[in-house]
């Protein structure tokens, strides 16, 4: 299905039941009616080596969220993908840099260290005669502090908050609202609990097969 507007471009998001609209035209309608200009000229991709030296393709692209922006970096023909949100007001030009940054960091890093211990360590991960333990970069950890929760990222204080979980099946995107999460009150990473990941999980089972353009539903929601 076509645009209603463009006439050209896949149409992904129906909007309030009445236009079916690709996501350049959506963003286009969302920052109209919040009264800003919607940034059009960015690069679409980068490409990164990663820490095999392997050359990773990425699309960036970006979708609003009422006065909130989400940007996106989705790797062609593979399976990297990392995201941000940010204020809609807010110089887009740092956001890009931000995803930018982030994407770079996540590719060319590496996320499992071969360990030198000669000991069998018990929950390293084993692949022959080898043991792998996991880098400090890479995994979400929350610790406790006298002060609270601490922010893995930068330490800083971890605010419960709920917040909207977005993610992007082939073009087709899924929006959890409200759900229960930690946030950073400094650098804004977000975090969330086992108990609440397995919730989203189901929820996004329950619309991945089903899902043609956009789904939209509240964490709350009950769902079988």
């Amino acid at each position: 299905m076509k645009c209603d507007k463009c006439k050209k471009n896949e149409a992904k998001i129906k909007l309030d039941n009445t236009e079916n609209l690709c996501l350049d035209c959506y963003n286009k309608v969302v920052s109209e009616l919040i009264g800003i200009k919607d940034i059009e000229n960015y690069s679409k991709e980068i490409y990164i080596y990663d820490n095999n030296g392997k050359l990773r393709q990425f699309s960036i692209y970006h979708m609003f969220f009422g006065d909130k922006v989400s940007w996106f970096a989705k790797e062609v023909n593979g399976s990297y993908e990392f995201s941000i949100m940010e204020d809609a007001y807010s110089d887009q030009t740092k956001a890009i840099n931000k995803l930018c940054f982030k994407t770079i960091k996540g590719v060319t890093n590496k996320t499992l260290r071969e360990s030198n211990e000669d000991y069998y360590i018990d929950n390293a991960l084993h692949r022959g005669n080898k043991q792998y333990s996991l880098n400090d970069y890479g995994v979400i950890q929350i610790s406790d502090d006298e002060n609270g929760r601490a922010c893995f990222k930068c330490k800083g204080t971890m605010i419960s908050k709920n917040a909207n979980y977005i993610l992007d099946l082939d073009g087709s995107i899924i929006i959890i609202k409200n759900v229960p999460s930690l946030v950073c009150d400094q650098c804004g990473e977000v975090f969330y609990e086992n108990d609440v990941m397995k919730r989203i999980e189901k929820i996004v089972g329950l619309f991945k097969n089903a899902l043609t353009e956009i789904a939209i539903v509240n964490y709350d929601d009950k769902v079988a």
